[in-house]
């Protein structure tokens, strides 16, 4: 039985963290140890702990060896599976998880750090991730996103696009107000995406959750959508990724809302650069030797913008941010817009 039930209601991703020790044979094949799950820790939690294995299941596809083939099995109903990572175990190198010494690749000091309108997961003195909330800013971003040890995977506010933050999420037109570009004088857009409401919490297990209400207006005038968000940011995982699930459910008012953006390049009366709009990335352009890659096998923009896919990422050589659109979005799997000059990339076509 597990320690703890940490499973999210049907329908939900699920996340697990195994460490699996393999069973030990002698030079003769007799075997000396059982198999053994180390730990494993579902979404957050961990359920078990140091439990010995005797043999294989009856859905083994072979008999007990010391390396084979993975096998992911659901045979209850529908299953999907997404970001799996095998990784060795090294013998000699020891990491701290949550203050615990373990056999983990990443050496781990987690804390947070919290003010009225930031919060921020950091390793040490680095920042793993940080939200901020400020009402008084034109938009609400993740910056940075970056790795355990401090590589940051994101850009501010760049002299181009003063407007790209981060991780952030902005219509283009709504009734033909431009609520993206904003005045470089002023810093504000023709419309106002305003932030009504953020309720944000850290956890002890050093995963987030945020619910944001935003209204969505001209200035001095009253709301044509509302938009209710809600982020849940999952603690590191054991080889330092770690996930943000992002739902926007947005309501509109008695009058209809048009929603439109520079039509892109396969539209009617469409330019090369327009498409872009919605959840947006904006990386650093000192990242060298990166690359796109798409769940469709494209490796540039030009073979992956305005096709679809279910997944885009941005691979770098030391790590990489991916974004997978949900099933039951409109228009999954939804076209994307990737830009390489930046770099930036947007499920937004």
């Amino acid at each position: 039985m597990p320690i703890v039930n940490a499973t999210k209601p049907f329908g939900e991703w699920q996340s697990f963290d195994i460490v699996f020790q393999a069973p030990r044979f002698d030079d003769s094949g007799k075997k000396t140890a059982n198999a053994k799950f180390v730990k494993i820790i579902h979404n957050g939690k961990t359920i078990h702990e140091n439990v010995e294995v005797s043999g294989p299941t009856r859905g083994g596809i072979e008999l007990e060896k010391t390396t084979g083939p993975l096998r992911l099995q659901g045979d209850h109903g529908p299953v999907a599976y997404r970001n799996v990572r095998i990784r060795p175990k090294t013998a000699g190198t020891h990491t701290v998880f949550a203050g615990k010494p373990t056999n983990r690749p990443q050496a781990r000091a987690l804390v947070w750090k919290k003010s009225d309108t930031t919060l921020a997961l950091c390793n040490g003195d680095k920042t793993v991730w940080q939200l901020v909330f400020d009402p008084q800013q034109p938009k609400i971003y993740f910056h940075p996103l970056a790795t355990l040890d401090g590589e940051i995977l994101t850009a501010l506010s760049p002299a181009d696009h003063p407007w790209h933050r981060g991780l952030w999420w902005s219509w283009k037109y709504i009734n033909g107000l431009n609520y993206w570009e904003e005045d470089k004088k002023t810093g504000k857009s023709g419309g106002v995406n305003e932030l009504i409401g953020a309720t944000v919490e850290a956890h002890a297990d050093y995963s987030a959750s945020a619910v944001l209400k935003f209204s969505y207006h001209p200035p001095g005038q009253p709301a044509v959508m509302t938009e209710t968000r809600t982020l849940t940011m999952s603690a590191p995982t054991i080889d330092g990724s770690y996930t943000i699930d992002w739902n926007s459910a947005f309501t509109v008012g008695d009058q209809p809302v048009k929603l439109e953006r520079t039509p892109p390049t396969k539209a009617k009366n469409g330019v090369a650069w327009g498409g872009y709009a919605g959840l947006s990335l904006r990386f650093p352009p000192k990242i060298k030797g990166w690359s796109f890659l798409t769940s469709e096998g494209a490796k540039s923009a030009a073979e992956g913008n305005g096709n679809t896919a279910i997944w885009a990422d941005f691979c770098g050589p030391v790590a990489g941010i991916a974004v997978f659109d949900h099933p039951a979005n409109l228009r999954h799997p939804v076209p994307w817009y990737l830009n390489e000059e930046h770099p930036y990339f947007s499920p937004a076509l």
